[in-house]
């Protein structure tokens, strides 16, 4: 298994309720299109400025790929509320 990080910066003056919300129903389903997307975590930071994704994938090409994707990204619809800070790809060598 291999995992995504993602670190973003909120941009977004909406309450944290809100963009939890916005997450939960716009965010995560489109990763189970990703192919290869085997599950994920999304954080916000407790300062409410920034967050963060540890995004699960089947296999070290998808991974690799879905990073590279969003790295590679211009700026989105959605940019208003969030931009990447960080993308970096990562081997799972334990979970519990």
């Amino acid at each position: 298994m291999y995992g995504v990080i993602i670190r973003v910066r909120i941009h977004s003056d909406r309450d944290a309720g809100m963009r939890a919300r916005w997450v939960d129903q716009e965010v995560v389903p489109r990763a189970w299109q990703v192919p290869g997307f085997a599950g994920g975590s999304w954080f916000q930071a407790l300062e409410r400025d920034g967050g963060a994704a540890v995004m699960l994938f089947d296999s070290e090409e998808t991974a690799r790929g879905y990073a590279e994707r969003v790295a590679s990204q211009g700026p989105r619809a959605d940019a208003a509320v969030w931009s990447v800070q960080a993308v970096g790809t990562y081997e799972v060598i334990a979970r519990a």
